[in-house]
């Protein structure tokens, strides 16, 4: 096997890459067009083909399906509102059924589930294939959410807002068409928002590369603006005691591997000192903490290190940006000491 994945490799490296001009199927880089979409349908329809055709399938649908449909599988939980949410589908539910059942309930053999959102009935009520792409829910009640829905599956979802002590849409609420588009509780009346604002103002990869601070009232006020060559902008929401937003900050995809990050403030953005291979892990007692990927600062790939907020603010170059929670993935921080506040 060693010998193969050698012989393997050895070839790839002495393959040249190819340019763009001598790729025959550069043209599906226009994902969206009606040349690629028929072409998408025809490797589809000769796949399809291939399954249908062999003798074992009609068994292993059967199988499968009844795996999928079983009424004794274990409630995938998510827990919200003091609860267990749990999304159901079945051959009677095939879009699925939202549904709360109460932390003591669900601990028994037979939860008493309540039905929250009824996918079916919605999309049989509006004509639309609503495929379940989850709900964020504002803190610390979570009773307020925003619903996300795709026609069909795609990345594409509709964000409307929810509440789910009356079940119902709010038809006064958020509502947004449908758009790749990511959006963040900054409080019961504000969202930090990245969507296509226009039809341009999207990527290449058809992700939006724009954000605004949106109010109930109608306002918008644009705080970050990434360039159409980025893969994507994401927004991120710190949140504190009593699940306060204590600072906005922003992910800039500016490659597949590779982000920035940014401290949304009222006078403008403050860059995190990071590689821009790093991932945002979350905010705990006022750190905000990021994976390093590559190494950087004497650190290995693989190293957690984490900035006090306060101080990040006070010195946005990260002098004396409290770098003070740090450890080597898997050991101890380089030099064998514990960083001064603690380690993760």
């Amino acid at each position: 096997m060693r010998a193969l994945l050698a012989s393997l490799c050895a070839v790839a490296l002495a393959v040249p890459a190819a340019h763009a001009e001598d790729d025959p199927y550069i043209w599906l880089e226009d994902i969206d067009s009606a040349r690629s979409m028929a072409w998408v349908a025809g490797q589809n329809a000769k796949s399809a083909r291939r399954l249908e055709g062999d003798a074992r399938y009609p068994a292993m649908l059967a199988e499968a399906r009844a795996i999928f449909t079983a009424q004794d599988r274990i409630p995938t939980p998510g827990f919200r509102a003091g609860g267990i949410d749990n999304l159901w589908q079945d051959a009677a539910n095939v879009h699925g059924i939202w549904r709360h059942a109460t932390l003591a309930s669900y601990r028994t053999a037979q939860p008493a589930w309540t039905t929250i959102l009824d996918l079916d009935a919605l999309s049989r009520a509006e004509g639309r294939n609503w495929i379940w792409k989850g709900a964020d829910c504002l803190k610390p009640l979570e009773t307020t959410c925003l619903v996300r829905l795709s026609n069909g599956g795609g990345d594409a979802v509709e964000v409307r807002e929810f509440d789910t002590a009356t079940r119902t849409f709010r038809a006064t609420g958020f509502r947004f068409p449908e758009g790749k588009q990511t959006l963040a509780w900054v409080d019961a009346d504000t969202l930090l928002a990245a969507r296509a604002w226009t039809p341009a103002e999207v990527t290449g990869s058809g992700y939006p590369y724009v954000l605004k601070v949106l109010g109930r009232d109608g306002s918008a006020r644009e705080v970050f603006r990434g360039a159409k060559t980025d893969v994507s902008a994401t927004p991120i929401v710190l949140r504190g005691d009593g699940d306060r937003a204590d600072a906005l900050m922003v992910r800039r995809g500016v490659s597949f591997f590779e982000s920035e990050f940014s401290l949304v403030g009222d006078s403008g953005l403050t860059r995190v000192p990071l590689p821009t291979k790093a991932q945002y892990r979350g905010y705990v007692d006022g750190q905000a903490v990021f994976a390093v990927q590559q190494p950087w600062g004497g650190f290995g790939a693989g190293a957690l290190i984490a900035y006090d907020l306060a101080a990040l603010k006070r010195d946005p170059a990260g002098r004396s940006a409290g770098l003070h929670h740090r450890r080597q993935a898997g050991g101890r921080p380089p030099g064998g000491r514990e960083g001064r506040g603690g380690c993760l």
